[in-house]
């Protein structure tokens, strides 16, 4: 028996970023997956969907991942060369149509982020996935185990009540076969008090004392 509310939390790291997952979640007939993911890594959404899927089968999830930067040593330098081949086409393009050579200086290289400190690269979704989905599993399993915990819980709560209820049952069982009697005295015990003779066995005296019982 598994609770639908819990908590989960795991991190991992790259080399220049570590990686936070964290997943909660509260009460829902349905399965609802909600994924929060940084600026710029929204293809991770396809990739935590499935996962969490496969381990939830009810209640609304809240996925949040979240990355920070690690601060670093060096000022080493990195150089984005698929960007500066992309740049280089189309100054050679823009080139040729105006029939003006368009130098290409450092400065340029640093204003559009082509060469950058190693602190300063930006990161990239598809190289990061794999310690993400560590992360992810982790987070899950974190969150999984605290469901089953917070289920084992419920479920000793809900059996303690069923057994004050059945000590609730016996007792009732006990003293209902003595309900009638006690109601058929406490009637006549009344009627004699107020000075009017009924025979116990009177049908309307039995038709009170069932309705009164039942």
């Amino acid at each position: 028996m598994n609770s639908m509310t819990g908590f989960g939390r795991a991190a991992a790291q790259t080399d220049r970023y570590n990686i936070l997952v964290e997943i909660s979640g509260v009460n829902r007939k349905q399965t609802e997956i909600a994924v929060n993911v940084p600026r710029g890594c929204a293809e991770w959404d396809a990739s935590v969907r499935p996962i969490v899927q496969g381990a939830v089968s009810r209640g609304r999830v809240g996925v949040s991942i979240s990355v920070e930067r690690l601060e670093e040593a060096d000022g080493s330098l990195q150089l984005d060369e698929k960007k500066l081949a992309s740049l280089a086409e189309l100054l050679n393009r823009a080139s040729g149509l105006t029939g003006q050579p368009l130098p290409l200086q450092a400065s340029d290289l640093l204003r559009l982020d082509i060469v950058t400190t190693a602190a300063e690269a930006p990161l990239s979704p598809e190289e990061a996935w794999p310690v993400v989905e560590k992360a992810l599993k982790a987070a899950l399993e974190d969150f999984i185990s605290m469901r089953a915990a917070e289920g084992a819980n419920l479920k000793a709560d809900v059996l303690g009540k069923l057994d004050v209820l059945e000590q609730f049952r016996l007792r009732i069982a006990e003293h209902a076969p003595s309900v009638p009697v006690r109601l058929r005295e406490a009637m006549l015990k009344r009627l004699a008090d107020a000075d009017l003779s009924v025979s116990a066995d009177d049908e309307r005296i039995i038709r009170e004392v069932a309705l009164f019982a039942d």
